[in-house]
Parts: C-alpha cells; structure tokens; sequence
C-alpha cells in the first residue's frame, strides 16, 4: 500500500530508497554456492551431548534461566526454519541485509537453517549457573590492557568499568522488565498483525537504505509496540503513516542521528522524503510529543539487541569489524527475524530473547561449553544471579 493508508496490505519506500528492496540476486545465492562452501560454518544437525544433561534432576528452586534460554532458542530456530521454507518477507529482507556482511559464505548458511532445535540446556546449568564467570567481565579485563588505539574509546571507558558495567547490564534488564509491553496481543489490538509486519518490514528497509543504525531501527519497533500497547483501541485511519514517521525520527534521535551537527539537516531530509508530501515535518514533531506522552515519556529502553551487544562482546576483536564473527552475525540475523513475530518478542524478556539467539548462534558454530558458560554467566548478571 502506499504508506500512510491504513485500507492496504503494502508498504512502500520512497522512489529514491526502493532499489534497497529485497531483490532476486539475494533469492538465487542458494545456488550459486557449492554445499562443501559451508564447512567454516557448519550447522551442528545433531544434539552436543556436552550441552545435555543425561540424568535430568529435580528443577532448581529459583528462576530456570536455563530452561528460559533453551526455550527461546527453540523458538528462534523454529522461526528461523519456518522463514526459510516459506521465503517470507523478513527472510529476504534480513538476507539482503546480512549478505553483505561478515563471511562470503555466510548468505547461503543463513538460507540453509538446522532442521532441528538446540539442545536443551541440563540441569547442571542451573545448578551452577550463578558461579560461572561473566564472560562480559573477562573480556572488558582483556580490553582495559589493549594497546591504544586498538578498540573504541567508548569499550575501553566499559573496560575500565567492568563492575559497573555489569550493574548497568542488571538495570537494563531491570528497565526493559518495566517497560516492554504485556503480550503480542496487546501490540495487536492497535494494528493488525498483517499490517504491524509491514510496517516493521518498511522500518527495516529504511534502515538498509538510508545506513541507519541497527540500534535505531530495533528502538524504533519498540516504541511502535510499546505505544500501540497503552493504546485503549486500533491506531486511528489514516494516521498510520505519520504516526510510524514520528517514532522512527524518535528512535534516531535516541540513537544520536539528529544530535551530530550535520546530520540535523540530514534528519529533516529523511522525515521530508519518508512524509512523501503527505504531512509536514512540523506535524511529525506534533506527534512525537503525541507518543511520548502515551509513553510518559520513558522512550529508552533497552532492546533484545542491546544485551546481545554485551553478551557478544566476547566474540570481539579489538580493531576488528564485527562482521567478522560468525556469532554476532547470526545471533543479530535472528533477532531481526523476530522482529515480525511480537508473540516471540514478548513471550521472553528481553534479555532472555538475546541470548537464545546467541546460545543458537554458538551451536550453530559448534562453540565451546566454556562460551555457553560465559553466556549464561552474563545472563546471570542481567538478571540478578550473578556470583
């Protein structure tokens, strides 16, 4: 549809933007490939009995975080598959957004997902869960003795402030808790399901096309479902158009895009050709105070995405893209295909949502128990079971 009417099923880019739609270049990589091209990122088939508890115990007292992040992963993986068959939309859209990154291979894997779920983590996991070692902490020691230069200025502040560091990763999770929205089926009581996964197909083809931070488009979905769930009825007709426009020139600018000197024209540019002669940017600023107000104006608040960049440290590389790591690409593929699905999104915390995507990730990579440690030790901290 043409955006901003609420009648249509379709979405569309302003002219200038659409050669980033997903084309049929991304749909035939699948045979362009050889099947023998995958052995850097082979997919483990089977269970890593490593990972399993063969003589499950009794469930551990407290919260399973273990049993929390299995499920997830299962749930990813069945979404993952399930895209793929059907050649959904979000698929090819997160393909033509990944191809581009990180391994030549990694485009085919990504098309070619494990037909069976992780395995699910033991009760071992539980049981010393809070005593293993954040993987965040040992890698933010590692960074803080880097040669300068070599990493941002930004983790060597983080790694200075490892402790702190972990208490601000608890208060996230603490924060999104707070925040995030009930269920799916509140987010669907405003827009329709059909219609909400355009809209976050659109918000995601922006971002592909204008280079805007993943970090903005996640915050973007976000704010888009946490104010269609203190809405007391559907978004009003017609108004769709405008409404998403404001939310995505909020996410960028929590994000920082209209805060950097030459890039409030550019800010304004975007709103203009995203508006496509429909509304003002005045009347989308009108309506960011529209939203924060729905909001109380508590609109930063932690996405699955900002936890996956903590729990995805260890797979860093001081002075080295982050393309590079098989996991974070994979881990991050995930979260962008769950962003269609808000049942998912919301059925976990946020926290929860980010590391099955990396515990799927580090399976699917064939990683070491020691990473699914440092995974859950993280989580620990987040959650508020760290040792």
């Amino acid at each position: 549809m043409a955006l901003g009417d609420v009648t249509n099923t379709r979405l569309e880019l302003p002219p200038r933007y659409r050669q980033c739609a997903v084309d049929e270049e991304v749909r035939g990589l699948e045979n362009e490939v050889p099947a023998e091209a995958l052995t850097a990122l082979k997919f483990a088939e089977q269970p890593c009995d490593v990972y399993c508890d063969p003589a499950p115990k009794a469930p551990s007292p407290r919260v399973a975080h273990h049993q929390l992040v299995s499920a997830c992963a299962s749930d990813l993986q069945e979404l993952w598959m399930r895209s793929a068959d059907e050649h959904s939309e979000g698929m090819q859209c997160a393909l033509q957004k990944f191809s581009r990154v990180g391994h030549p291979r990694l485009a085919t894997a990504l098309m070619t997902p494990p037909r069976a779920p992780p395995p699910p983590l033991g009760e071992e996991w539980a049981q010393h869960g809070g005593h293993f070692a954040s993987a965040l902490a040992t890698e933010l020691q590692r960074y803080a003795g880097a040669p300068m230069g070599a990493m941002d200025m930004e983790l060597r502040v983080d790694a200075s402030l490892q402790d702190s560091a972990l208490d601000a990763l608890h208060a996230m999770a603490q924060q999104s808790a707070r925040h995030a929205p009930r269920s799916g089926a509140a987010v669907r009581a405003a827009i329709g399901e059909q219609e909400r996964e355009q809209i976050v197909l659109w918000l995601l083809q922006v971002g592909l096309a204008c280079g805007l931070l993943d970090e903005a488009v996640l915050a973007a979905v976000q704010i888009l479902d946490r104010y269609c769930a203190r809405l007391e009825g559907p978004v009003p007709p017609g108004s769709l158009h405008l409404v998403v426009t404001a939310i995505l020139s909020l996410a960028l600018k929590v994000a920082g895009h209209a805060e950097e000197g030459n890039k409030v024209r550019r800010h304004r540019d975007l709103l203009t050709d995203l508006g496509r002669g429909q509304f003002t940017v005045e009347e989308v600023f009108a309506t960011e105070t529209v939203v924060l107000r729905a909001l109380s104006y508590n609109i930063s608040v932690p996405t699955s995405l900002d936890f996956a960049q903590a729990f995805l440290v260890p797979f860093s590389t001081p002075g080295q893209p982050e393309g590079q790591s098989p996991v974070t690409c994979l881990a991050k593929f995930l979260l962008q295909l769950s962003l269609s699905d808000p049942a998912l999104q919301y059925r976990y915390p946020q926290a929860i949502l980010a590391a099955g995507a990396v515990y799927v990730a580090l399976w699917c990579t064939k990683a070491q128990p020691t990473r699914v440690a440092g995974l859950l030790g993280d989580l620990g901290a987040a959650m508020g079971h760290a040792a």
